[in-house]
């Protein structure tokens, strides 16, 4: 849909592969959090990795937690109210080719998280809230 709202979600059209682990970002104003972490899904990465001097293995182990998480192999959401920012977080995505893996929406957090319990084909891994 024009507002990318989640409750008309057909998540194979929003991902290259729906079935991967899913990080979701409520409250995610302009994404900043999720380009970070996804910027590692890029479809031409291999240059942004030789430039960052990165490994492209982006396992990071949560200090509070024994599960490691591979960003590299998530897709992610970031849901917020305000369209002003998900436009600003969809422009940077869209310049960072990140569209096949990461989609933001703008949507009450509750219908978001409703309809991914819902409708997502893959595992939910991580919700982080702002």
């Amino acid at each position: 849909s024009e507002n990318g709202k989640s409750s008309q979600c057909d998540w194979s059209s929003r991902f290259r592969d729906p079935s991967r682990p899913l990080v979701l970002d409520v409250g995610c104003g302009m994404g900043v959090s999720l380009l970070g972490l996804a910027k590692n899904c890029a479809t031409d990465d291999t240059q942004d990795r030789k430039h960052a001097g990165e490994s492209g293995n982006s396992t990071c182990q949560s200090p509070s937690s024994d599960i490691p998480m591979n960003w590299s192999e998530c897709n992610f959401v970031g849901v917020d109210l305000s369209r002003l920012a998900i436009r600003y977080a969809r422009g940077v995505s869209e310049r960072w080719g990140l569209g096949h893996c990461l989609n933001f929406v703008v949507d009450p957090a509750e219908e978001c998280l409703a309809n991914i319990i819902d409708s997502y084909p893959g595992e939910v891994r991580l919700v982080m809230v702002q």
